[in-house]
């Protein structure tokens, strides 16, 4: 990634920690500071490792309560340590803005990963709070509801039908791709790739919003 945006003519900056540790997300956030005095933009894109296997997936009376935590701690605790810590960087300019990738399974269960679908559910509450409070400081929230992302270490065990399938129920008659993401996935309208460069064009006219991607 790093050689990838100077490639392009960035700069990029790779810092290695764990969100689930509030010490090494304070960390990773000085570091930022240090080496760009600013934070504009932050994604957070992290969930627990998961296997979507509509096959061999957990029913809701074979799931303990202790999964549903580990999807917890990976997607709203990884989250809440993130934004806690960016959070002075962003106050100190009055702006900024935070996308948290949640799923368009909440809305429809096409499978029902319930611990997996439960966790991103609850990072989304969490984000429309959060949407609620931080407008008035000038800091926008929003989410981005992608559908199956293939291949990726979670989703190469879907089985073959299955992507079919939702392949079949989007517009554009394919499924997401890891490099739609990270290079010029849209977040209402404006590519990953150019968050890099205008942070200040970046959902400024939807706050607390779910945005589904198809």
């Amino acid at each position: 990634m790093v050689a990838a945006c100077e490639a392009q003519g960035g700069g990029a900056l790779a810092i290695a920690a764990d969100v689930t540790c509030a010490g090494q997300v304070a960390d990773m956030m000085q570091q930022i500071d240090a080496a760009t005095g600013r934070l504009d933009v932050v994604v957070n894109n992290v969930f627990a490792p998961y296997r979507f296997d509509p096959d061999q997936r957990q029913r809701f009376w074979e799931t303990s309560w202790s999964a549903y935590h580990t999807q917890f701690d990976g997607a709203v605790n990884a989250c809440y340590n993130v934004c806690q810590a960016a959070l002075p960087l962003m106050r100190r300019r009055a702006r900024g803005s935070i996308i948290n990738l949640v799923s368009d399974l909440i809305a429809r269960p096409a499978v029902a990963y319930h611990d997996y679908i439960t966790a991103k559910a609850a990072l989304t509450g969490f984000s429309r709070t959060l949407a609620a409070e931080l407008g008035a400081l000038g800091i926008r929230v929003n989410c981005v509801a992608p559908g199956l992302v293939y291949p990726t270490d979670a989703s190469q065990h879907t089985p073959e039908a299955v992507r079919h399938a939702l392949t079949a129920q989007t517009p554009l008659g394919r499924l997401a791709a890891r490099r739609v993401y990270r290079r010029a996935g849209a977040v209402s309208g404006i590519s990953v790739e150019r968050i890099c460069h205008r942070p200040d064009a970046v959902c400024r006219w939807r706050v607390g919003d779910a945005g589904p991607l198809s």
